[in-house]
């Protein structure tokens, strides 16, 4: 299937399926390239304020919600880095292209903490 992952909930919860976008760094190989899906009219990476309307609009979240759920985002990202910085130091043919990818998560988690 494509465009779908296993969502997990808490232990002893059913599994479920869920739609999911723009899971790849594709910039690191496509170095233009934008997201599959537009939201607020555009197909471009969105900034802070797209992404809380958003969530305020259609998820019905609080804005101290939407910070807290980026802050865990953005740990996520750092605890991953560390293990990409690893691989790409014991796989030197991927260094260029890790290289990119930290940098596009570098980018992305600057801009979504960004006020």
């Amino acid at each position: 299937m494509k465009n779908f992952g296993v969502l997990y909930g808490r232990p002893g919860l059913p599994v479920r399926l869920t739609p999911v976008y723009d899971m790849v760094t594709t910039v690191a190989y496509i170095p233009k390239d934008v997201p599959a899906l537009s939201l607020a009219g555009s197909k471009k990476w969105w900034y802070r304020k797209v992404l809380e309307k958003f969530a305020v609009a259609y998820l019905a979240l609080p804005i101290g919600k939407i910070g807290q759920i980026f802050e865990e985002i953005a740990d996520g990202v750092n605890d991953t880095q560390g293990m990409l910085s690893a691989y790409v130091e014991e796989h030197p043919e991927f260094r260029d292209v890790g290289s990119r990818m930290l940098a596009a998560w570098n980018e992305g988690v600057t801009d979504t903490l960004s006020a």
